[in-house]
């Protein structure tokens, strides 16, 4: 009986929430850069930003220009 309710569980909450929860990230409005605007990648890089693939300026998770370090 716990192994249906598990899998009742499984496929009416946790399968729907994750799919919803890519879509919403997937789907969102995409930035451009602020330099050259370009639209960026969907996905940032492992810092949390991103680097424009035309201008090479460094962008934080909003796509504003970073200060130069």
């Amino acid at each position: 009986m716990i192994p249906v309710i598990v899998a009742l569980v499984v496929t009416v909450v946790v399968i729907p929430t994750a799919m919803l929860v890519f879509m919403l990230g997937h789907f969102r409005d995409r930035h451009s850069c602020a330099g050259c605007g370009q639209l960026l990648p969907r996905e940032r890089n492992a810092a949390g930003g991103w680097t424009c693939p035309a201008c090479k300026a460094e962008l934080d998770k909003d796509g504003r220009a970073l200060p130069a370090a």
